[in-house]
């Protein structure tokens, strides 16, 4: 088993003290004494945190004396504008669309990692920073992950002299409260959600605002409102307005016959791959076609089902053929396994109903009246 590392996330203004407070909190709290530190913070703020926190004698290097502990001071993650430039403040809206943007980045790009746990620190930075860390951990905290915030006294607050309290001060402990935040931790749920591969095509990180868009119409989804659209000629399916995937042509022509032919909300029968596939061969074949699919040179998968009747013996015979079941069911099971891993976690995913059986069943279940298919 690996050994994981903790990683402070914190974001700042110009206190550097937040720091080394919520590094002392982890360790009355937590004990924990060693890790990385990464700090988002303006050009202002840099400034301070290179001055007191980065080298030998800084408060950080103090603070590893104090408590025989072992953090290091990761990054400091400077604030740019969209041309690059470093921001000393955030003054406007744009500003702040910005720094969610990095905010919702990096949670992603450490929780993504199973060797990190995520401390998110809210003790530093514009208020806007704290909601924007905060609701980013929400979305993507796995089990371990925690939110914290860290309080002190006005008279401490004031002095800028104090970074924490020394080991044998006791009488300074109780003062420095620090809380580990309650947090609706949706990670597992929704890291395929928010897949880069699967709702950018510009291969470009996906933005804060256009997350709160897609959690909103996830939501609508659950709550059976929110409109599916199979736009065949992109083969992009849309969640309302959201571009959710891109399929290839054979995955989008697959599941274009599960909607039309395996939908028990229209009452159609679960789909059998062995056992129905020559039975639904005309309509399997017409999905394909509207969807551009092309006949390899030698036709394999469900490609084959296009093919010249003349040249059916070879892969198709009439329902029952014992002798071709088998050949049947490898034409079907490369094309229903990569329907099945380009599909995020959606309640319009194909779903796999089970076994009849030694067969597996598939099947969607999606009102027709959500359902919008684009040639």
């Amino acid at each position: 088993m690996k050994t994981q590392r903790h990683l402070l996330l914190s974001v700042a203004g110009i206190s550097p003290a937040v720091i080394t407070e919520t590094l002392f909190g982890l360790y009355y709290k937590h004990r924990i004494i060693r890790g990385d530190v990464h700090i988002i913070t303006t050009s202002r703020g840099r400034d301070s945190m290179v001055m007191h926190l980065a080298g030998e004698n800084s408060q950080l290097d103090r603070f590893n004396q104090e408590y025989q502990a072992d953090w290091r001071l990761r990054e400091i993650d400077v604030i740019q504008d969209e041309e690059g430039n470093p921001l000393p403040d955030l003054r406007s809206s744009q500003d702040n669309f910005i720094v969610a943007d990095l905010i919702l980045r990096r949670v992603r790009e450490f929780t993504e990692n199973d060797d990190i746990i995520l401390h998110a620190s809210l003790a530093g930075g514009r208020k806007t920073m704290g909601y924007y860390l905060g609701q980013s951990m929400s979305w993507l905290a796995r089990p371990d992950d925690d939110l914290s915030h860290v309080l002190i006294p006005e008279n401490l607050e004031q002095n800028r002299q104090f970074f924490f309290p020394e080991k044998n001060d006791f009488e300074l402990h109780p003062q420095i409260d620090y809380a580990s935040l309650p947090l609706v931790k949706m990670g597992r749920k929704f890291q395929e959600l928010l897949k880069d591969d699967k709702v950018n095509k510009e291969n470009k990180p996906i933005s804060y605002r256009e997350t709160v868009e897609l959690f909103q119409n996830y939501l609508k989804d659950q709550s059976g409102e929110a409109t599916i659209r199979l736009n065949l000629p992109t083969r992009t399916l849309f969640l309302e307005n959201t571009a959710v995937v891109t399929l290839s042509p054979m995955s989008m022509a697959l599941y274009l016959f599960f909607c039309e032919y395996a939908n028990n909300q229209t009452g159609n029968e679960a789909f059998e791959p062995t056992g129905h596939s020559f039975r639904h061969r005309n309509n399997l074949a017409d999905c394909l076609r509207r969807c551009q699919v092309k006949i390899p040179e030698q036709a394999k998968g469900l490609s084959a089902l296009l093919l010249e009747r003349s040249r059916w013996p070879d892969h198709w015979r009439e329902e029952g053929d014992a002798a071709y079941a088998n050949a049947r069911k490898k034409d079907m099971n490369k094309p229903l396994s990569d329907l099945k891993s380009d599909f995020p976690e959606y309640t319009f995913k194909l779903i796999h109903k089970g076994r009849k059986k030694t067969a597996s069943l598939y099947y969607v279940s999606i009102d027709p009246d959500r359902l919008k298919i684009e040639s």
